[in-house]
């Protein structure tokens, strides 16, 4: 593992903790019809930051089931603490049917998981292995917590590779460029044949995929208050060939309107792995 990759990586979502939205709403969807909890079950959310996923599959487990979620920045689960206060029964208000009595937050990193071996029907992990500073030991600590047939839910960014950008060989390196420069902290970004091996090799074969999209105004990163002068104008570099192409870097150029209202339009992908046993 990679303190320094940890540390910077707490230190980011420190930072955006109070105005973390998480996005993406069309994964969120996705990973909640693919994780299919139900009443009674037990379940995890893995990296779940400000609640946005772990929330969801709580009002789905139901009274009797049991919700919990893992992050290592305080600052996140401090978010989570509040949000979960005001949902029913949470935060000393009665229990109101269709929630669970308990909502458990926990400051655990993902590789070093406080639970008991097969004891989660679900686990989920949104827009997080790619933070991993070891995403394999990160996935076998998942499917350890999971019970035999339990469902492992993973939802990622992916970056492209040859089959996905066949007449650009540098799409991928491209798109790490240009996601340092915004100022995205990760280890990897996996390409989806790779995501679904790290799957498959902690015991949980993906058996369905689910690609989903996500847009972006490109000129959102040219104002990151991080960027240096040479920096921006390198990224704007990038922002102005990928605009000229109409896709690049693993991301595809859509306009609204007049033309003007640009949106880059990157790739996720939603995976379900069932555990063997």
């Amino acid at each position: 593992m990679s303190a320094s990759l940890d540390a910077a990586t707490r230190a980011h979502f420190t930072a955006r903790a109070a105005t973390y939205s998480g996005g993406g709403d069309e994964s969120l969807r996705a990973m909640l019809e693919l994780a299919a909890p139900q009443r009674g079950e037990r379940v995890l959310d893995v990296a779940t930051g400000t609640g946005l996923v772990l929330f969801r599959l709580a009002e789905a487990v139901g009274v009797g089931g049991l919700a919990a979620g893992i992050d290592f920045t305080p600052a996140m689960l401090e978010q989570a603490a509040a949000r979960r206060a005001a949902l029913p029964g949470q935060g000393g208000t009665a229990p109101e049917a269709g929630w669970p009595s308990l909502v458990a937050l926990v400051a655990a990193d993902a590789v070093r998981l406080p639970f008991f071996e097969a004891c989660f029907d679900v686990i989920t992990c949104r827009f997080s292995v790619h933070h991993m500073s070891d995403a394999e030991a990160g996935l076998a600590a998942m499917a350890a917590a999971l019970r035999p047939g339990g469902r492992l839910v993973i939802a990622d960014f992916v970056r492209p590779d040859a089959t996905d950008a066949p007449g650009d060989p540098d799409a991928g390196a491209r798109h790490d460029q240009l996601e340092r420069l915004r100022g995205h902290v990760y280890g990897r970004i996996y390409e989806r044949a790779s995501l679904e091996r790290l799957m498959a090799g902690a015991g949980c074969p993906v058996q369905e995929a689910r690609p989903t999209e996500r847009a972006a105004d490109p000129r959102d990163w040219l104002s990151l208050p991080h960027l240096t002068a040479e920096d921006r104008e390198t990224l704007a570099g990038l922002v102005d060939e990928i605009t000229t192409r109409g896709t690049g870097a693993g991301f595809e150029v859509r306009r609204d309107g007049d033309g003007d209202d640009v949106r880059f339009v990157r790739a996720d992908i939603v995976l379900l792995g069932i555990k063997g046993g």
